[in-house]
């Protein structure tokens, strides 16, 4: 099946101020640049893959994509109480001050969540015991539609997460959450991992790079929040194929394919 993908407007969140312009005004401005070139493909017959950035479009006329209308092809929803500047934050500083601010915004509104962002595993798992009793809070997702379950496992908090899956009553449910991307937990855990085994981010040049020749095997506690979601009762940091990132189940140690021949 063939078909053209591109970028959304990669050229315009490229540059980040417009000159003479105040960095409020700027970013409004390339919002409605990037609406504008969205818009424009979506009358050319593009429709976008799943949640993703990316569109297509499919020269199999029987495809349903070619049936459906623009206005109702789907959008990510975009959390009305984000910082304005978080966009353009997140070319620059993807890690640091992204994820600053996210949790600044979730300390009074959301405790339990602010803290899974900020406390280590072990004083994670303490401050929840000690606010056990409580029973509000527990089910409320960020503006992310992440719910706690989402944050400690991409956190890479398997204590955490372990403590939650066997004493709050509504984690069972939170499996199956799906977070503003349309990731469940463990889809959210995985994409994560995948893109640090592919993938290497050149903060000061904007860009990516492939790194996956260079990846070796994924964290202990990245491991073990993967078999917890997975349905093991207990972490097994020592799994290999979790732990070498095979994606068939069959690899030897996790890493030499079956398929390999000599």
């Amino acid at each position: 099946m063939t078909f053209q993908v591109f970028d959304r407007c990669g050229t315009v969140k490229a540059k980040s101020k417009l000159v003479g312009e105040s960095d409020e005004h700027s970013l409004t401005l390339q919002a409605q640049a990037e609406n504008e070139a969205i818009r424009f493909w979506r009358v050319c017959g593009f429709r976008r893959i799943g949640a993703s950035h990316w569109f297509a479009f499919l020269f199999d006329s029987q495809h349903p994509s070619r049936a459906l209308a623009a206005a109702s092809d789907f959008d990510p929803r975009r959390d009305n109480k984000d910082d304005p500047e978080e966009e353009a934050c997140d070319v620059t500083f993807p890690f640091t001050k992204i994820k600053r601010r996210r949790a600044e915004r979730l300390r009074d509104s959301l405790r339990l969540h602010h803290a899974a962002l900020t406390l280590e595993d072990d004083e994670l798992r303490a401050f929840f015991v000690a606010f056990s009793d409580d029973k509000t809070g527990w089910d409320e997702v960020t503006g992310f539609e992440a719910t706690l379950l989402h944050l400690t496992a991409c956190e890479f908090k398997p204590l955490s997460t372990q403590w939650l899956l066997e004493n709050v009553a509504q984690a069972d449910s939170w499996k199956a959450a799906r977070d503003i991307g349309g990731y469940t937990p463990l889809e959210a855990l995985k994409d994560k991992l995948e893109t640090m085994r592919t993938q290497k981010r050149l903060v000061l040049s904007r860009r990516t790079v492939d790194a996956s020749d260079y990846f070796r095997r994924f964290p202990d506690t990245a491991v073990s929040c993967l078999s917890l979601l997975s349905g093991q009762d207990t972490p097994v940091p020592n799994d290999e194929c979790l732990r070498n990132g095979c994606t068939c189940g069959e690899c030897v140690g996790g890493s030499l394919s079956a398929r390999m021949r000599l």
